[in-house]
């Protein structure tokens, strides 16, 4: 799996899930909802420092305290750097099921 394809498949699924209200942009509420669905995800971040607003500040790349579609995209390209194990820009099926790659990046 491309880059492209990883950020086709993956990107436009955790897009639609944060953008509850539809208007193209993910708010800093909504991104904070994500932990709030996952109680254990929501406990280690209680426990980390509420790292959460950090994250999502360094998301934010325009500073204009939301993240659009492209900085999401840009969120995808992080989450696929951290899995492509072997650097080759190409995920495997071995490096798409390692369950370490895949939690690295918090979104």
């Amino acid at each position: 799996m491309t880059l492209a394809q990883f950020q086709a498949k993956n990107g436009d699924k955790m897009f639609s899930r944060l953008d509850t209200n539809k208007d193209g942009k993910i708010s800093p509420d909504e991104f904070a909802s994500l932990r709030k669905q996952n109680p254990e995800a929501d406990a280690k971040a209680e426990k980390a420092g509420k790292r959460g607003p950090r994250m999502f500040a360094r998301f934010d790349a325009d500073k204009d305290g939301a993240l659009s579609r492209t900085e999401a995209n840009a969120v995808m390209a992080m989450r696929f750097k951290r899995m492509d194990a072997n650097n080759d820009g190409v995920l495997t099926l071995e490096e798409l099921s390692a369950r370490g790659g895949g939690a690295k990046v918090g979104v």
